[in-house]
């Protein structure tokens, strides 16, 4: 299934790229983005959901399959889905793009970005967050307590303490 939905996803992208070339109004745009997904059984696979914004306005999002199979529950646009790490991907390409527009210096305290963000007692650049090379642990302290109150320490680095 996995081979499908990547395949998919690729034809959706090349698909919207020639769709916008092509200056296609958005209800054809739908219609095509639909038909990359009309093989999915709605009643009875799971499927994905599909985007597109353009000037900062959906043009097009729609749920295509169920988000769960025992139960029937269909994907909506609503749906939320756990990502886990593929988000990391994403993020990485999106700071690249704004670091080669020169929006954005990879170069900088991270906090010049994200001014919330706890300090770590030295610099930490947005190149450093992008290779995992920081030093910053998966979690902030503050926000994670055990019952008895001591930090809650449990990310990447810690799986192999458990064993």
């Amino acid at each position: 299934m996995k081979p499908t939905i990547y395949l998919a996803t690729l034809v959706c992208i090349l698909l919207v790229d020639g769709v916008a070339a092509e200056d296609r109004t958005y209800t054809e745009l739908n219609a095509a983005i639909d038909e990359v997904f009309a093989g999915i059984r709605v009643d009875r696979q799971p499927g994905c959901v599909a985007g597109v914004i353009h000037n900062g306005q959906y043009v097009h999002k729609a749920g295509y399959g169920l988000a769960n199979l025992e139960y029937r529950i269909p994907i909506t646009s609503r749906s939320a889905f756990r990502t886990g790490s593929l988000s990391k991907q994403f993020t990485a390409m999106a700071i690249a793009i704004l670091a080669e527009r020169g929006e954005l210096d990879l170069d900088a305290d991270v906090h010049k970005y994200l001014p919330e963000l706890r300090g770590y007692g030295h610099e930490v650049t947005v190149r450093q967050m992008i290779h995992h090379l920081s030093g910053m642990g998966d979690y902030d302290p503050e926000l994670f307590k055990k019952a008895d109150g001591s930090e809650f320490r449990f990310g990447n680095e810690d799986y192999l303490t458990i064993w």
